[in-house]
């Protein structure tokens, strides 16, 4: 499946968790394959900033951090990097 018809499941005003957008497959590393552990991937890149989220944990604790990211930041991803593309 090719990223634009990815694309078309993702709501933009919606907010999903790092577990929901590794569920569905949204992101792969760049090699076009799931992270290791689907979440290890989704994590780096939102640590590094590529792609945007909100850190939703309790007190803003330091470990266990809990994202949303936003559905229009996940596709604006996937346009940019399209890996599906690339897997295929």
């Amino acid at each position: 499946m090719n990223t634009e018809e990815i694309i078309k499941n993702i709501e933009p005003t919606k907010y999903y968790t790092v577990k929901a957008i590794a569920d569905n497959g949204w992101i792969l590393n760049k090699l076009g394959e799931k992270a290791k552990t689907r979440l290890d991937y989704i994590y780096k890149v939102i640590r590094r900033g590529s792609l945007p989220a909100k850190d939703v944990s309790i007190l803003g604790k330091k470990k266990n951090h809990q994202y949303l990211v936003r559905g229009l930041d996940i596709i604006d991803f996937m346009r940019i990097y399209a890996v599906h593309d690339r897997a295929e």
